[in-house]
């Protein structure tokens, strides 16, 4: 017999071997005696014990739920029929203010804010000059005046109350930006170009790009050539520098045909 015949022959009786390996139960022990099924049935079953084989199991009487169960549980649905008050709309609350004789610089200056938000221009306006008066070199209610001078259209008072939050904080950033647009209004560019080189000194590196190319444009406005061309091209380098969409935006497009021109011309 070859080899190979020696495996085919021997398989069948490896596999018999090994299923008669695996001792089954006796067959005694498949099935608990009577007494035993009791005792595990009342051992490890909660359920009631079952009534005797051929008897019926006693009728019990439905027992009412109490009054008071469901005192205190919700409709599974809540409608308008069943309850109307879950569908009326809340009204906003204005948190109270309680500052009605203020007196201090602070007080004066809460008032006006809170004036503020109530557009009541001329009363905040009337409490921040009045906060001033108590703390001049105030650059918060300096800003926070010439910004409602601002919105009433008062341009010239607006530029004189930047410039003193300006004097008052040299790096009011903010402030510089609001009075370079305020002077430009104005139709003094020059005034505007050096408040916005002040407000570029401020440590973020988009407003340093757009700030370059805004410059730029107000040079060639004033007819600085030069000074124009150096302006738009670092904001072209920036632009390409700093991996954003930046130069696939109009504003570079343009930025890029104002330097064609500029050296051309």
């Amino acid at each position: 017999m070859s080899g190979g015949e020696r495996i085919l022959f021997a398989a069948p009786i490896l596999l018999l071997c090994v299923a008669c390996s695996s001792n089954p139960p006796p067959r005694s022990a498949s099935l608990p005696r009577p007494e035993e099924q009791d005792k595990t049935a009342s051992a490890g079953s909660p359920s009631q014990p079952q009534p005797p084989v051929g008897q019926n199991p006693p009728q019990t009487k439905p027992t009412s739920p109490h009054p008071l169960d469901n005192k205190d549980k919700q409709p599974d649905s809540i409608s308008y029929a069943t309850s109307p008050e879950r569908f009326v709309k809340e009204k906003a609350v204005e948190p109270t203010f309680n500052i009605t004789d203020p007196k201090t610089a602070d007080e004066h200056l809460s008032v006006a804010i809170f004036d503020d938000n109530k557009q009541q221009w001329d009363k905040a306006i009337e409490e921040y000059t009045k906060a001033l008066e108590l703390r001049p070199d105030w650059a918060l209610a300096h800003f926070r005046l010439a910004k409602d001078y601002q919105r009433q259209g008062r341009r010239d008072e607006a530029i004189a109350q930047f410039q003193e939050t300006t004097r008052s904080d040299p790096q009011y950033y903010e402030a510089y930006y609001h009075l370079a647009l305020a002077y430009k209004d104005r139709g003094e560019t020059r005034q505007a170009i050096q408040a916005y080189t002040k407000f570029m000194e401020y440590p973020n590196a988009g407003i340093k790009m757009l700030g370059q190319y805004q410059l730029g444009l107000w040079y060639e406005e004033i007819g600085e050539r030069d000074e124009a061309i150096e302006h738009l091209e670092t904001y072209r380098r920036l632009a390409v520098e700093s991996k954003t969409a930046e130069p696939q935006s109009d504003r570079f497009r343009k930025a890029l045909l104002e330097l064609k021109k500029l050296k051309s011309s």
